[in-house]
């Protein structure tokens, strides 16, 4: 079962205008994918860890909303 950011993340997108709203721990995780191998640093990692975790009810959806403005932001990404 999906678990619902509030609110919900949202990142400029790469290389174009506009804006991408992030509203959950599956989106932050599918996204966090999509980058891979582009991104690999210590916070991607860690974002990708607790997402999972959020994900399998161990822990809480804000704690994957934190990991993942932490690792937009690692890879360069303007969090609104």
């Amino acid at each position: 079962m999906d678990k619902e950011f509030d609110p919900p993340v949202v990142i400029a997108r790469e290389n174009r205008a506009g804006r991408r709203t992030i509203a959950s721990a599956w989106e932050a995780l599918e996204w966090l994918r999509l980058r891979r191998p582009a991104c690999t640093g210590p916070r991607y990692r860690s974002a990708v860890r607790i997402c999972r975790d959020v994900l399998d009810g161990l822990r809480a959806p804000p704690d994957a909303r934190r990991a993942f403005i932490s690792a937009a932001r690692e890879v360069g990404r303007r969090v609104f």
